[in-house]
């Protein structure tokens, strides 16, 4: 799949995920509340992918834990956020996605994990990442950071609206 269908397909389910999703983002709801929404919406526009939250598989087996090498080389377990991928495999693994709200400004080791899983040449090979910073206040203007082949994407932050290159 390209990458612009990939963002299409994601700027749909958000559009819907912000259409019925009022009252969840009215009321402050957990990062993790909002991500789950969020991935329900986005099954509907991938339906041939499995979407899932916190999953920290990969590949075949019980033990085969996702997990990043830090900078120290040190092993750590990772939970993506939202995964878009397809179980039991290591390809096809679509779209990765961190989230944070925009009064959590701790974004670190998101970033670090989105370049890690989004790698060309590392364990992962998600075809493209995306760390969403979600502003409850005016959630339209909720902003997103692109990654491909394990670097951001330029411009670094831009509003969600606007992935796929709209003014």
């Amino acid at each position: 799949m390209k990458d612009d269908e990939i963002l299409a397909g994601f700027l749909t389910a958000y559009n819907c995920f912000l259409e019925t999703e009022r009252d969840l983002l009215s009321v402050n709801a957990n990062e993790r509340s909002l991500t789950h929404k969020l991935a329900e919406h986005i099954q509907q526009t991938f339906p041939e992918y499995n979407v899932d939250c916190e999953y920290n598989r990969r590949g075949y087996g019980n033990n085969s834990q996702k997990k990043v090498v830090q900078d120290d080389g040190i092993k750590k377990r990772v939970f993506p956020d939202i995964v878009v991928h397809k179980r039991k495999t290591d390809h096809s693994n679509l779209l990765v996605i961190e989230a944070k709200k925009h009064s959590n400004t701790d974004t670190e080791q998101d970033d670090f994990k989105l370049k890690r899983f989004t790698k060309t040449d590392g364990d992962y090979h998600y075809q493209l990442g995306l760390l969403l910073i979600l502003n409850l206040n005016s959630i339209e203007e909720s902003t997103a950071t692109k990654y491909k082949d394990g670097e951001v994407v330029q411009p670094s932050s831009i509003p969600i609206r606007n992935l796929n290159g709209n003014s």
